[in-house]
């Protein structure tokens, strides 16, 4: 008994992480990467290269398409994260974490895709 060596789970005194949380914190990991993405495109393109002061209809400057993607754009990846962790469940049954949670975040992002395209298409 005294020469019991203490587990890693013992040394360092926090729980093991399951299999699905580790699925899911993979599929955070990649939705967030593509957020700091958007977040350095939408940042790093100059807002204001077109003026609409010369056009005579309707017109849509850089600055105006840009709010309008960052309104779109952080729901768009909500929803896909929500999906994502939908499909994190059954993936990470059968997949490593890390497999599970890049095809649940691809599940997801097409699964939005889908949805999105869908609502546009009706709408018209």
């Amino acid at each position: 008994m005294l020469d019991e060596k203490p587990t890693l789970a013992e040394e360092n005194d926090t729980p093991a992480r399951s299999p699905r949380e580790r699925t899911v914190l993979v599929a955070v990991a990649w939705h967030l990467t593509a957020l700091a993405g958007f977040l350095a495109n939408a940042y790093l393109v100059p807002w204001e290269t077109a003026s609409c002061a010369d056009q005579p209809g309707y017109c849509v400057t850089t600055d105006d398409l840009m709010h309008i993607l960052l309104f779109l754009g952080v729901p768009f990846l909500l929803v896909s994260f929500l999906v994502a962790r939908m499909a994190a469940v059954p993936l990470s049954r059968r997949l490593r974490p890390s497999a599970a949670g890049a095809l649940a975040t691809l599940a997801g992002l097409l699964t939005t895709i889908a949805a999105a395209t869908t609502l546009v298409a009706v709408a018209r």
